[in-house]
C-alpha cells in the first residue's frame, strides 16, 4: 500500500508527515507491501461495497453521499 515502507521511500512519505524522513529504517509504515492472486472480477465485491453503502445511509437517514456526510 502507499503506508508501506517501500512506497514511502519511493515517494509517498509526505503524505504520512514523515517527508523529512531519509533513512528508510525511521519510516513509521502504515501498511505492507503484497500482490494477491487474481480471484475473478470485482463486480461482486463492489455490488457488495454500493450494498452495504446504501444500508448505512438508510439506517442515518442519509438521502444522498452529501448528507451521509454530515
Amino acid at each position: 500500500g502507499m503506508g508501506s515502507v517501500g512506497a514511502m521511500a519511493r515517494g509517498s512519505a509526505d503524505r504520512y508527515f514523515q517527508a523529512e524522513v531519509r533513512d528508510t529504517l525511521k519510516l513509521v509504515p502504515e501498511g505492507i507491501e503484497g500482490q494477491v492472486p487474481y480471484k475473478g472480477p470485482v463486480a461482486g465485491v463492489l455490488h457488495q461495497l454500493a450494498g452495504g453503502l446504501k444500508a448505512a445511509m438508510g439506517y442515518v437517514g442519509g438521502r444522498d453521499l452529501a448528507e451521509f456526510r454530515e
